[in-house]
């Protein structure tokens, strides 16, 4: 009957679970650096999207605020009236108002991924 050196299985028992485990540790790091990348990124993107939805909504509010000032002089009555070609041109400005769409790019990518 052989000797069984059983100090010597133990050690490369030791080492093979002591290997797996270093590999596992430094994947889940790798893994989490990984994800926090795409976090930064999505919340990058989010606040890029909010910034033009914000210059978008105030373009929006200034242009409304002239429409506005011109539908106010055209429904005035204490003023003196205005000449079709100048109600023609205020009422079409009036009627081309825009509409705001928000950029939801970075909101859709983040549902699709899960």
């Amino acid at each position: 009957m052989k000797n069984i050196n059983w100090l010597d299985h133990f050690v490369n028992l030791l080492v093979v679970i002591l290997g797996i485990t270093v590999a596992y540790t430094l994947n889940n790091i790798r893994e989490d650096n990984k994800t926090r990348i795409l976090q930064n990124t999505y919340v990058q993107s989010m606040i890029d999207d909010i910034e033009i939805d914000i210059k978008e909504l105030d373009s929006l509010i200034t242009n409304d605020s002239i429409s506005l000032a011109l539908l106010d002089r055209v429904l005035s009555i204490e003023e003196k009236p205005l000449g079709d070609d100048s109600l023609q041109l205020i009422l079409s400005s009036i009627s081309s108002f825009e509409v705001f769409s928000s950029r939801n790019i970075t909101y859709e990518s983040i549902k699709s991924s899960g």
